[in-house]
């Protein structure tokens, strides 16, 4: 496999990780979400907040990537004789890369939060003909607030 080959699948695998962790936070997220928009909060405000997060959890992630990444080439070197490994300048490049990739990855949970409307009955207690079973994305999820 030849180098741009596997820098673009890395790019991909990694942008699908992070709309993988974004995306999972912001299904656990649901009713803090709803309960912020019933609150007053805009959905410009939620997308923000989504985007920020996820771009903190890939700035932390980049930074420890970077670090480890310094030392990485006379490590190789010692290890694999006949490895060229890429010059420092690329660097710069792969950070600005996976920073791109991952605003991409966080925009569609960012964008779905966003439109999560306010619960509705949230202190009402549920009578038992609420609870309904909905099948949802290959599984079946209890809906008790429809």
């Amino acid at each position: 496999m030849d180098r741009p080959t596997f820098a673009a699948l890395a790019l991909i695998l990694s942008a699908i990780g992070i709309y993988g962790l974004i995306a999972y936070s912001v299904g656990q997220r649901t009713q803090e979400i709803g309960i912020r928009m019933a609150l007053g909060a805009k959905a410009a405000d939620i997308s923000r907040m989504i985007l920020r997060e996820g771009m903190e959890i890939t700035a932390i992630g980049s930074a420890i990537g970077f670090a480890l990444a310094i030392p990485s080439p006379k490590v190789f070197d010692a290890i694999f004789s006949d490895l060229a490994v890429g010059a420092p300048a690329v660097y710069p490049v792969v950070l600005a890369d996976m920073l791109v990739v991952a605003l991409a990855a966080t925009l569609a949970p960012a964008c779905r939060a966003a439109r999560v409307g306010p619960p509705r009955g949230h202190l009402a207690p549920l009578p038992l003909q609420n609870l309904l079973w909905e099948p949802r994305a290959g599984r079946t999820a209890l809906m008790a607030l429809c």
